[in-house]
């Protein structure tokens, strides 16, 4: 948790700082411990503006618990910018090329919260070629609900037949979406 000084911290940097017990090579004992704690201090902190902990192999447990905090912080969150392994997530960015980057659920499950709490300007969006499940493709689908996507890419997704009807529900309620490859 975090105490009254570390409350006004605007910035976490530990990449590549074996937090998770791996190094670069990813050998040692992972615990998702400490990716925890830091997944508390985004749920918690009014100040915390920016996280990079690439290199630290985050996992899904890792990369699931900050998709919770993210998805739960307060309404007064100031977080803008998320670095970690295959993702650099930032307020400011308009297109999100994610394809073939080896992506799972998990990953896929932080970038939907991103999108939800601290992403809105984005309008063009590739998770092509990635392991991404119908459910979590119908995660991602919600989070681009209401937001004025122009493409959208999923192709090689296994996005079945409610993933689908998602897709055709966004073309239909869209009126700037002119692409999608699913």
């Amino acid at each position: 948790m975090l105490s009254g000084h570390a409350a006004r911290c605007t910035q976490i940097n530990l990449s590549a700082n074996q937090f998770c017990g791996l190094d670069l090579n990813g050998w040692g004992t992972y615990s998702a411990a400490d990716i925890k704690v830091i997944a508390q201090s985004i749920a918690v902190s009014r100040s915390l503006s920016s996280i990079d902990i690439s290199g630290n192999h985050i996992s899904d447990d890792g990369a699931r618990a900050l998709a919770s905090a993210i998805s739960s912080a307060t309404s007064t969150s100031t977080l803008h910018a998320l670095r970690c392994d295959a993702l650099d997530l930032n307020a400011e960015m308009t297109s999100l090329d994610l394809s073939n980057k080896d992506l799972g659920p998990a990953d896929v499950e932080l970038v939907a919260a991103a999108l939800n709490r601290f992403m809105a300007s984005v309008t063009s969006i590739d998770v092509a070629g990635n392991r991404i499940t119908q459910e979590v493709a119908l995660v991602l689908l919600g989070a681009l609900k209401g937001k004025e996507m122009v493409r959208i890419g999923m192709a090689q997704c296994s996005l079945g037949g409610d993933g689908a009807e998602a897709v055709a529900e966004l073309v239909s309620s869209s009126r700037s979406l002119t692409q999608v490859l699913a």
